[in-house]
C-alpha cells in the first residue's frame, strides 16, 4: 500500500508524494503524522513546524473623498466666510484684493466640482487648500489646512472607488 512521503529540501518539504520508501530513499514517510504536514513545513527535532501564516500585503485605501462630502472638511463658519468673499467681490466698491481673493476661492470650487471626488494626495489640491489659509479671516485657525487634507476620513466621505 502506497504511503505519504515528503521530499525535503534541507529541512523543509518540497514535495509530497505517494509511494514505496524504497522507492524514495531520502524521504521522511509522514502517513501517520497528525496533522499532516505539507510544502513548506520544516522538520525540527524529528517533528514537522508548519511555516509562518503569510499575511497579505494591506491594500492602501485611496484618500479620495466626494465633491460634497469634502465640503464637510471645512466647517460651516468657513464655507459661510468663502462665499461672503465671493459676494463682497460683486459689490461695485470691492476692491482689487476683494476681487482677487474671489477669483482664487471660485477657481478652486471649479476645480473641486470638475470630477466626482477630490484626491486629497494630489498637489493641485494641497495647494488650493494651503492658498485658503492665505486669505485673511477665512480659514478658523492656521492649522486648518493640515486638518483638512491630513485629518482623518470617516467612512461616510470615502468616495466608493476610493
Amino acid at each position: 500500500m502506497a504511503r505519504t512521503l515528503a521530499l525535503l529540501a534541507g529541512d523543509t518539504i518540497e514535495n509530497i508524494v505517494l509511494g514505496e520508501p524504497e522507492d524514495f530513499p531520502h524521504a521522511v514517510d509522514v502517513t501517520d503524522h497528525d496533522p499532516a504536514p505539507g510544502l513548506g513545513w520544516t522538520l525540527v527535532d524529528d517533528t514537522f513546524v508548519p511555516p509562518e501564516p503569510v499575511t497579505p500585503p494591506q491594500s492602501v485605501r485611496r484618500r479620495w473623498v466626494t465633491t460634497r462630502r469634502f465640503r464637510e472638511r471645512l466647517s460651516d463658519e468657513e464655507n459661510d466666510r468663502s462665499e461672503l468673499f465671493i459676494l463682497r467681490a460683486m459689490r461695485p466698491d470691492a476692491t482689487d484684493t476683494d476681487m482677487l481673493i474671489a477669483a482664487k476661492l471660485q477657481r478652486l470650487n471649479r476645480m473641486l466640482s470638475d470630477g466626482p471626488y477630490v484626491d486629497l494626495d494630489d498637489p493641485t489640491t494641497r495647494a488650493g487648500v494651503h492658498a485658503l489659509a492665505t486669505i485673511p479671516g477665512l480659514l478658523d485657525h492656521p492649522e486648518r489646512p493640515a486638518e483638512i487634507l491630513d485629518g482623518p476620513i470617516p467612512d461616510h466621505q470615502y468616495h466608493p472607488d476610493a
